[in-house]
């Protein structure tokens, strides 16, 4: 075979050294795009085969079945029904900013003004007050969450939080909110480096605090209860 290498192959043999009427049991062999003796070539099928027809329409159907069976993320909603009458025909500094919220289903109506530096009424809950009251109720529910996973006694939370609006912030808003919780704890002892730790943890799950652009910082005290006396000691 190697005397005829880079020479025309005998007749009736291929480089392959097989017969070359044996391919596919004809001349010119099957293939749509394959070339026959005349020199023409063998017009491709525009017929999709059956079977790569039902392949294809098999793939479809999974693709569709996926689609309808991812659920829908559900999404939690928070209504606030909020109601105020009055007039502003007497300018800026005269009209009533008291106005009463509503947040179904809690029955309790919230009576809201704007911050008394705004000409709010000082007797009555303002919106800067409220988002600071988030912020910290929101970091001792997500707090108190971590604690019971790590199998933590919590029995007390106390919270001085802090919320700051510098007048001249462009735009103006609360920039800053300082939380400062004191924890008191009983039972089993973890280090203190460890509930600072679970407070971190707490701080990232904050659904409020992630809500936010402002800064939040969290600055705890942590304390522990003496352990209750045993049954029969005094």
């Amino acid at each position: 075979m190697a005397g005829w290498r880079g020479r025309a192959a005998p007749a009736g043999v291929s480089r392959a050294g097989t017969d070359s009427t044996s391919r596919r049991g004809s001349p010119e062999g099957d293939h749509p795009n394959s070339t026959r003796r005349d020199g023409r070539t063998h017009p491709r099928s525009t017929t999709r085969p059956p079977v790569a027809r039902r392949l294809t329409e098999r793939g479809a159907g999974l693709i569709l079945g996926a689609m309808v069976a991812t659920p829908t993320p559900h999404v939690h909603r928070y209504p606030a029904a909020l109601e105020w009458t009055g007039t502003t025909a007497l300018g800026y500094e005269r009209y009533d900013r008291s106005h009463r919220v509503r947040c179904a289903p809690v029955a309790t109506e919230l009576a809201l003004s704007s911050d008394p530096a705004f000409l709010g009424d000082p007797a009555e809950l303002d919106p800067e007050r409220l988002l600071v009251a988030a912020a910290s109720s929101c970091q001792l529910l997500s707090f108190l969450a971590v604690a019971a996973r790590a199998r933590l006694d919590v029995v007390r939370y106390a919270d001085d939080a802090v919320g700051e609006m510098p007048h001249d912030a462009r735009p103006m808003r609360l920039t800053r909110i300082a939380l400062r919780p004191r924890v008191t704890l009983r039972g089993r002892r973890v280090g203190e480096d460890r509930l600072r730790r679970l407070t971190d943890l707490a701080h990232r799950e904050c659904f409020v605090a992630n809500s936010l652009s402002g800064e939040i910082v969290v600055e705890p005290t942590f304390a522990w209860l003496d352990d209750a006396p045993a049954r029969g000691q005094s």
